[in-house]
């Protein structure tokens, strides 16, 4: 399959709940073959209760398998958080679906 280029628009929206103070957020990207890369740390500032911060991210990498791209977002050591987008010869689409 030749290299499809991808851009996406990542939204993450993030609530406090009991955690407050600064945080480190991840982002992986792990393609159909398994081999999760790091794209990069962002910080964030939570400050606790009912408010929250939101990262946007804009996305730009070559898809060369045909497949689920899987993008991964932790918290300092918090669970993950993943959603994906399918890959195929046809069609491109981010699909909702997150698992943590």
């Amino acid at each position: 399959m030749p290299a499809i280029p991808i851009q996406v628009t990542l939204l993450f929206i993030l609530k406090s709940g009991f955690a407050s103070g600064p945080f480190a957020v991840k982002l992986t990207l792990q393609p159909p073959s398994g081999e999760e890369k790091q794209i990069g740390t962002f910080p964030v500032l939570l400050e606790g209760a009912d408010r929250g911060a939101s990262l946007t991210l804009n996305l730009a990498f070559q898809a060369e398998e045909q497949g689920l791209y899987w993008f991964g977002l932790s918290l300092d050591r918090s669970s993950t958080l993943l959603g994906h987008e399918r890959v195929d010869s046809t069609s491109v689409g981010w699909q909702t679906g997150f698992v943590y």
